[in-house]
């Protein structure tokens, strides 16, 4: 995987057929469309990243609500999911609590994640 590259999964003696080809042809047959892919695309091409956070001990915003974080306003982030003691919250509203441990799913652009990393894991 990566930038201009591909991860495929062949069985071993077509890998090392792969391998030794100077110019292989790969040929991608769509498996058809499904919603979150769509959801990442339209995402990606807005700018926007999602990323998986766990609130630090010492952060500044552990122990506070969503809407006391005021992490939309503050950070340039929007909460997407929470867990909290092994209970996933999707869309979780103002008042769902930013406990130390918890797990966070957020949507952001590249720049306002990093700015939102270096707050949460602490």
């Amino acid at each position: 995987g990566g930038d201009g590259r591909v991860t495929v999964a062949v069985a071993r003696s077509d890998a090392e057929k792969l391998l030794s080809a100077q110019r292989p042809k790969i040929v991608v047959t769509a498996r058809g469309t499904r919603r979150e892919f769509e959801l990442m695309s339209v995402l990606r091409r807005s700018g926007q990243r999602i990323r998986r956070f766990t609130i630090g001990e010492t952060s500044p915003i552990s122990g506070l609500t969503i809407g006391e974080a005021g992490l939309r306003e503050t950070y340039g982030v929007a909460v997407l999911a929470l867990r909290t003691g092994g209970e996933w919250k999707i869309g979780p509203r103002g008042e769902a609590v930013l406990a130390s441990g918890a797990e966070v799913f957020v949507a952001g652009s590249i720049s306002t994640l990093g700015e939102f990393g270096e707050v949460v894991d602490r």
